[in-house]
């Protein structure tokens, strides 16, 4: 879950709030491209779909040689990574093979602090949390892992795409990490499994992952968690205490069993005032769906909107921008907000990812996006090699 191959995955693979686009550029880039483009694998196929690209822009062959040969180098460093992060399944692995029967509780104690403390430089909020509950059941505490698993579920996977930490190894050493990763996350849900009492809670927590991760990552671990589950005992789930407090889980599943009516008039329920002053930001997304009609929800939705324009994380601006472009409303609601907003859609999302490229955040990411966009200046490319 830490490295950019699984980001992408949950980006491109993985239908989100942008619709899925026709990707008709002169390119030839496909979903995977960035993904092999990050890890160096199938070489030939990048330098394939680069070329395509240099020689569209008409760049010279010295020139294509050169950005090329830095392109097509398999990447050896990480972005501002720590040892933390790049060990959160380490972390993972230690308090799993913990007893949670302890007699130097005092040492214990001590120990879980200094966990707690290293969790904070885990870039990686599903992996961070994941750390936390199992730490929260080893202890004991059954209020603190509940706690955890419920923020995890109105988070929004679109948050991996912008973290700067790169985990990068070569492909043997992948495998043995993600065989490894496998049994953990399984170790990780039975024992959720045997001291959550709220099993209707744990089924949720059970399809977050099922409806919002990529099979091939986790093979093992997804066909633990993956169950046939009938549309009548998700409805019976959603009318339940859980309902109302995590709608973009719901949303995704009713959308994942092909009932998008359904999907669509559970939203309008989940979105319309009150509701609406309990919307998480991890699923601001929503918005890209329905936008309650009541003046008194309208008017919540802009208190929400300028609290998330003050979020200056590259995620949230991902968000705001997605949504603007989705729904008019929320364009003119931030024309009013900033003008800033009254540029055309075009010029706030190409220069929202150059400047991404240029801070080393998501570049890969950001370039592919560009390119989308029909921007396909070769600049961008030697930024991103660089």
């Amino acid at each position: 879950m830490d490295d950019f191959f699984q980001r992408l995955m949950v980006a491109v693979d993985h239908k989100s709030i942008h619709q899925v686009r026709n990707q008709n550029d002169c390119s030839g880039i496909n979903k995977l491209f960035l993904a092999y483009f990050h890890q160096g694998q199938n070489n030939k196929q990048i330098v394939k779909m680069i070329q395509q690209l240099l020689r569209a822009r008409e760049i010279d062959r010295r020139t294509q040689k050169q950005l090329l040969s830095a392109i097509g180098t398999p990447v050896k460093k990480k972005e501002n990574s720590t040892a933390s992060d790049i060990n959160s399944f380490s972390m993972l692995e230690s308090l799993l093979s913990r007893s949670r029967s302890r007699t130097d509780l005092e040492q214990t104690i001590l120990i879980d602090q200094q966990l707690l403390q290293q969790l904070k430089l885990v870039e990686n909020p599903v992996m961070r949390e994941i750390v936390e509950i199992v730490l929260a059941l080893k202890s004991g505490n059954i209020f603190w892992a509940q706690r955890v698993i419920e923020k995890i579920l109105v988070s929004d996977y679109h948050q991996l795409i912008f973290m700067r930490k790169i985990t990068v190894s070569n492909p043997e050493q992948r495998m043995k990490e993600l065989k490894r990763n496998d049994g953990l996350m399984i170790k990780m849900f039975k024992l959720v499994e045997k001291y959550i009492e709220d099993k209707n809670l744990v089924r949720a927590f059970r399809l977050f992952f099922e409806y919002g991760m990529n099979s091939k990552e986790l093979p093992r671990f997804f066909g633990y968690i993956s169950q046939s589950d009938s549309l009548s005992s998700i409805r019976t789930l959603i009318k339940g205490r859980w309902g109302k407090r995590f709608p973009g889980l719901w949303f995704k599943v009713l959308m994942g069993k092909n009932h998008p009516a359904e999907a669509q008039a559970f939203l309008r329920v989940a979105l319309a005032f009150p509701a609406i002053k309990h919307l998480d930001r991890g699923e601001m997304w929503l918005l890209a769906y329905h936008i309650p009609p009541s003046d008194s929800a309208r008017k919540e939705l802009r208190y929400k909107l300028e609290k998330l324009n003050k979020d200056n994380s590259a995620y949230a601006k991902y968000i705001l921008l997605e949504l603007m472009e989705q729904q008019p409303i929320i364009k003119k609601i931030m024309e009013e907000v900033d003008y800033e907003f009254r540029q055309p859609i075009y010029n706030l999302k190409r220069a929202f990812y150059r400047r991404l490229i240029q801070q080393r955040i998501a570049s890969h990411f950001s370039l592919y996006q560009l390119i989308q966009l029909g921007d396909q200046d070769p600049w961008l490319l030697w930024q991103t090699a660089r």
